[in-house]
């Protein structure tokens, strides 16, 4: 039986590349989506034709009981076996700082971003454990982790947040679970900027560019071949986190 995976936020952006890419090289793709429904459907489609298996599912994060984590889980291992590689890839990405934050952003930040994927995480834990099963987590975080400004501050509270949970659990649930992060630099153009500012800042960088959607890939594909990983944050950006900025990238053109 292929390996199979779960992509939180699979249905879109670096989500649907990852499914893609890592349908091609064989696993089983469970893609999870909240309002994309179509996006998921069709992409369920694209992944079965390349011959493996896949299964949407449908959220909003956090679960509203923590217990459903693990009957989401339950329901994949009856159906595909196991869960050997869990990507906690969705993300809430709304514009604060400092002088404009509301507890309504802090929160709605905190619980998308690191509650969702820490109590996701435990429920691997603990279903691994019945089951005598081994798996990969990987967070995806961002290089404003390594290289922080005061722009989208709830959001890069929350990374900071999950950057650190990722150590902890990764060395509280050893050997169970491996437990890793990556660090993406600008890689797709935002709601929040223009085609012209995304070109500027994803070149802006000490190689010239930063992050493609595959590069992202090539680094989950790397980290799962490597059992002696765990507890570490990949920094993927091209050397976007090398050359501090007191703004965002797409406020420096």
């Amino acid at each position: 039986m292929n390996k199979t995976c779960i992509i939180t936020g699979g249905a879109k952006r670096i989500g649907k590349a990852l499914c893609r890419n890592l349908a091609a090289s064989g696993w089983n793709i469970v893609i999870h989506y909240n309002q994309s429904h179509q996006e998921a459907k069709e992409l369920k489609a694209e992944i079965v034709k390349m011959g493996v298996k896949a299964k949407i599912f449908k959220a909003s994060f956090p679960l509203q009981d923590e217990k459903e984590y693990k009957k989401i889980l339950e329901e994949i291992f009856s159906e595909l076996g196991s869960v050997d590689l869990l990507v906690n890839n969705a993300s809430e990405f709304l514009y604060d700082c400092p002088k404009s934050v509301s507890d309504k952003n802090l929160i709605s930040a905190y619980n998308c971003n690191c509650v969702a994927p820490i109590l996701f995480t435990r429920a691997l834990f603990d279903i691994n454990k019945d089951y005598s099963k081994k798996s990969l987590v990987i967070n995806i975080l961002d290089q404003k982790v390594s290289n922080p400004n005061p722009d989208f501050f709830s959001y890069t509270l929350s990374k900071y947040a999950l950057y650190q949970a990722t150590k902890l659990m990764a060395l509280e649930m050893a050997s169970t679970l491996r437990i890793v992060s990556i660090s993406p630099g600008i890689t797709l153009q935002s709601e929040h900027q223009s085609k012209i500012n995304f070109d500027h800042g994803h070149k802006k960088t000490p190689l010239g560019r930063s992050s493609l959607p595959e590069d992202i890939v090539s680094a989950v594909i790397w980290l799962e071949a490597n059992p002696a990983i765990t507890g570490i944050d990949l920094i993927v950006d091209g050397g976007q986190h090398l050359a501090p900025s007191s703004r965002d990238v797409m406020f420096t053109v």
